[in-house]
């Protein structure tokens, strides 16, 4: 039988913020620890959401790394 293994469990967050200039801007922050978050920022949604697919792509490549890793060490 197939054993499930929790691989990846973080948080996601987009917030619509103001720029020094006045306009506006949004920001996407995905992880729940201050130190491994990665965060970007972009003036206009549709761009931000048209990098989304290599964004997270990367963010799962890195954090699967290290749980693989550290599962290897313990």
């Amino acid at each position: 039988m197939f054993k499930d293994n929790k691989i990846l469990d973080t948080s996601i967050e987009l917030k619509q913020a103001d720029g020094e200039n006045g306009s506006a801007y949004y920001s996407l922050s995905i992880g729940s620890d201050p130190e491994t978050r990665m965060v970007i920022s972009e003036e206009n949604l549709d761009n931000l959401l048209s990098v989304l697919p290599s964004f997270l792509n990367t963010v799962i490549q890195s954090q699967v790394t290290v749980e693989t890793n550290s599962a290897k060490g313990e």
